[in-house]
């Protein structure tokens, strides 16, 4: 987990074009230049070629010399020193009152059953654990005294709930003078030990009813004494204080003392025995006579019963036997005592019970005693209802108890899988848990054995059912059993967490480990082992103030799996926020391009889009691309500067893309059309009515009253003719005036310039040379006229046929007519074949000689279907008095002038 810089553990060689590092047992490598010893071309940060996985070799591709190097390689973790170890407790089982220091489960009858951690001891090193019935009390290495659990008779030393019977699952610390060297937590009452430097004090708190807390105040009645009280007893010289359910045993150098309840004898006097209120607050000397003039070594307090172990191994126990606590009844063990019967004298069990050797120690639970030998043999006897001495010993599910002392060792020995060291024993009302080790070099294990009513043992069995056997604790503390070092992924190995101490209360497991903090590049959630390698864009240098988590790396660096320090980001790239692994490392996006906003800060990063049409972006890190200005833009994508933007065509102008090209102009609009928009390709043609007159028209002109226009893409508009008129702009035809009036000029604008004619001149009959309908009024040659066609009047010739002059008269031939006007004027339409009209204009002299017309004479060739005036010098200078016109078929004829 933890990273560490390996120096002289590699080296480098030249080999052709590139170096070589060999890396041995290495890591991960990061090389680096000095910027002043290297061309700018190779400054910054270089990386393994083969990104640094954890090989024998790598290459490092770079230029030659290699001078101003720097390589920096992280080893893979292999071992690691611990530092001292922080504890912690965990808990398990019933926690009706909160006795498992845990807010779960606190206040229900069910028991929790699933070891957690207890969290609220502010982190303390804990120096002493003890448990009572539904309290307990842990002493931490500062001296620091905290309880938690019932308070109902004050037994927490604190006046929280002092007095009721709820939950206190929070610990708590307790006031007190000087500091705490010594704790014990009985039934309902606590007694601790201070130092300080005028000596040493004993303290107690909670009930008094039986006089626990060696004093007359509250004494035989149910008062509450939560405040901690000074007992009158010189501490000074105390070396062992036993606490049971309701009565104590101090051991000094003096000898043995005892006070409290003693319906059963349990005091070692027989004052008082046989009544249940039975109490002596009194501290008297247990007589040493009882023990066979022995000095006694270490004492114990069951519920009922009491043990003292002498110096030369013998164990005596008095009190209750009701279970057989005390083993066999009698010198010889033929008899059982009743409930009633108490035992105030000590007893000595015989060693010839338990294997014909000394005893090193002696455990009193709530109604067994456990007895290990200085051989390492392990004995129990007693209630054996939930098969806490083992199926082995019998009695399981039954009342009987097993009064002779049973051989554990073997059983223990069969859950092992070898021989084990006991270290510890502690048992509760049901269930007994022991430490065992397998030499003085392994770090210790648990057993546990008997009830697990209410989960206490850790789910080895169901909750409810009973542990006929010892089984290994597993759970939370099975990976960190004997299994070598602490693992590269986080798995917790041997010495990563040791158990140090266990107790038991009535239906309650509490333990206490210890595990050193995790090393630089790695975490736990609970700032020690097991832990975690910090994750790739995180690390932890060891100087953060917690290594319960790892820390973010700042925008701009990353970081490996397991890292001490982060990596600044390649040149050219950063990150778009905290805590990114080396892919985190992003382009800033070059010109031209846009990318994603960074979580922290403004730039932008990969993955870079080309800028779209009409923008650009000619800076670096950019998260959008720039708009190029009003009435400018470009047709690339990807555009690097503004001088990419060109201008739009004007309206009346127009380019193949619509924009002005460089260090050109746009095509202005020809005449007669238009473009009222810019930025546009193609011209508009004028709509009829409409007209354009210059280059470069924004819009067409309306065609005015009087004129029209029926073509599109025109330059002008036409004036109505004589006859005709437009009252209305944009128009495609004139109206005409009624039928019998005309206009006088052209260009009429309203139906008022039409004037009634007074006389007319109407046409009729054979036309198949136009010669009778000039087409004036029907607009189009007819073979034969009919009904009669107005062909001229008084006011004006219609359509401008006579340049609006009056007719004075008409003189029609048999394929041709002539009109004379009032000013002398003559005009002809019709038959020239013969030059009837005066002009040479389609006459065929040669088709005149007699005989057949010759194939090629076609006097229709020589039609006039428009009037023609005609040569007025050809008559004459006198004026015309008449005029007229002759007949079909007749070679001569012409037209006559008088």
């Amino acid at each position: 987990m933890s990273w560490t810089l390996k120096t002289g553990n590699f080296k480098i060689s030249h080999e052709r074009s590139f170096w070589k590092i060999t890396k041995g047992d290495l890591g991960k490598c990061l090389v680096s230049f000095d910027p002043s010893e290297n061309p700018p071309s190779i400054n910054g940060s270089w990386y393994c070629s083969n990104d640094c996985n954890p090989t024998n070799e790598d290459e490092l591709r770079g230029a030659s010399p290699l001078t101003g190097v720097k390589i920096e390689c992280l080893a893979t973790p292999q071992e690691y020193n611990f530092s001292t170890g922080v504890q912690d407790i965990w808990s398990v089982g019933f926690n009706f009152y909160g006795e498992l220091a845990r807010l779960e489960g606190k206040g229900g009858v069910e028991g929790v059953e699933t070891l957690g951690i207890v969290t609220g001891l502010n982190q303390e090193s804990v120096a002493q654990l003890t448990l009572g019935c539904n309290h307990g009390a842990a002493r931490t290495s500062s001296g620091r005294l905290w309880t938690w659990g019932s308070n109902a008779q004050g037994q927490l030393g604190y006046s929280s709930a002092a007095g009721f019977a709820v939950a206190n699952a929070v610990p708590q610390l307790v006031d007190q003078v000087g500091k705490v060297s010594n704790v014990s937590a009985g039934g309902s009452f606590t007694l601790f030990m201070t130092e300080d430097r005028s000596g040493r004090s004993l303290f107690g708190m909670g009930s008094n009813r039986y006089g626990q807390l060696a004093s007359e105040e509250g004494f035989a009645t149910d008062s509450v004494l939560e405040a901690p009280r000074k007992l009158p007893i010189d501490a000074n010289h105390v070396t062992v204080i036993a606490t049971g359910r309701h009565h104590v045993l101090l051991l000094n150098d003096s000898g043995l003392f005892s006070w409290g309840h003693n319906e059963f004898g349990q005091l070692g006097r027989p004052q008082g025995i046989g009544t249940t209120e039975a109490g002596d607050y009194r501290v008297l000397a247990v007589s040493p006579s009882s023990f066979e003039g022995k000095k006694i070594a270490t004492i114990a307090a069951g519920r009922y019963h009491s043990l003292a172990l002498t110096v030369d191994g013998d164990l005596y126990c008095f009190g209750s036997n009701f279970r057989g606590q005390c083993g066999p009844a009698g010198p010889d063990g033929s008899s059982q005592p009743t409930l009633t019967n108490a035992n105030p004298t000590p007893k000595r069990i015989p060693r010839t019970l338990l294997g014909d050797e000394p005893a090193s120690w002696a455990v009193a639970g709530q109604y067994a005693t456990f007895v290990l030998m200085r051989s390492g043999k392990l004995w129990g006897f007693g209630r054996n209802f939930h098969g806490m001495l083992t199926e082995a010993a019998g009695q399981v599910g039954t009342g009987v108890p097993v009064s002779v002392p049973f051989l554990l060792s073997e059983q223990v020995r069969a859950s092992m899988g070898a021989d084990g060291m006991v270290v510890k024993l502690v048992s509760g009302k049901d269930h007994a848990i022991l430490m065992v080790a397998k030499d003085n070099q392994t770090d210790p294990e648990l057993l546990v054995v008997g009830s697990n009513g209410y989960g206490q043992l850790d789910g080895v069995v169901g909750k409810g059912e009973d542990s006929v056997a010892f089984r290994k604790l597993g759970g939370i503390l099975t990976p960190c059993a004997g299994q070598g070092p602490l693992s590269r992924d986080g798995v917790c190995k041997s010495g990563t967490m040791k158990i140090v101490d266990v107790d038991v209360g009535c239906d309650q497991t509490m333990i206490v480990t210890e595990r050193p903090e995790c090393p630089p590049g790695s975490f736990s959630p609970t700032n020690k082992q097991p832990c975690f390698l910090c994750p790739p864009g995180k690390y932890q240098d060891g100087l953060i103030s917690s290594s319960s988590s790892c820390a973010l790396c700042p925008q701009g660096k990353f970081s490996y799996e397991g890292s001490t320090t982060c990596i600044v980001c390649p040149l050219g790239t950063n990150t778009s926020g905290e805590g990114s692994p080396e892919s985190g490392c992003l382009q800033l996006c070059p010109t031209g391009t846009y990318g994603v906003q960074q979580e922290i800060g403004l730039m932008g990063l990969a993955p870079c889009r080309a800028c779209n049409v009409s923008r650009y972006n000619d800076e670096e890190g950019a998260t959008a691309c720039k708009h190029c200005p009003a009435l400018t833009a470009n047709l690339q994508e990807g555009a690097l500067s503004v001088s990419s933007c060109r201008q739009f065509c004007d309206a009346g102008t127009v380019s193949s893309d619509g924009l002005r090209p460089a260090g050109g102009a746009c095509q202005s609009c020809p005449a007669g059309s238009y473009q009222p928009e810019l930025r546009q390709t193609a011209c508009l043609a004028c709509p009829k009515g409409f007209k354009a007159e210059g280059h470069g028209a924004t819009f067409c002109s309306s065609c005015p009253p009087g004129s029209f226009q029926n073509q599109v893409g025109t330059t002008a508009c036409e004036s109505c003719a004589l006859g005709l008129y437009q009252d209305m702009v944009n128009s495609t035809v004139c109206q005409r005036c009624p039928l019998g009036s005309s206009t006088t000029v052209v260009g009429a604008s309203s139906r008022g310039q039409c004037v009634l004619s007074a006389s007319q001149w109407w046409s009729f009959g054979w036309n198949d040379y136009n010669n009778t309908d000039p087409g004036i009024y029907t607009l189009e040659v007819k073979q034969v006229v009919f009904p009669p066609a107005l062909v001229a009047n008084d006011v004006s010739n219609l359509g401008s046929k006579f340049g609006n002059r009056r007719i004075r008269q008409v003189a029609a031939g048999s394929s041709h007519t002539l009109f004379l006007t009032d000013d002398d004027r003559l005009y002809g339409i019709g038959d020239n074949f013969y030059g009837q009209l005066a002009s040479d204009s389609g006459m065929q002299p040669s088709c005149y000689e007699p005989g057949p017309l010759l194939p090629a004479c076609d006097p229709m060739l020589a039609k006039k279907t428009e009037i023609v005036e005609l040569e007025r010098a050809k008559f004459g200078p006198e004026r015309i008095s008449k005029i007229f016109a002759g007949r079909l078929g007749v070679k001569s004829e012409r037209a006559r002038v008088d």
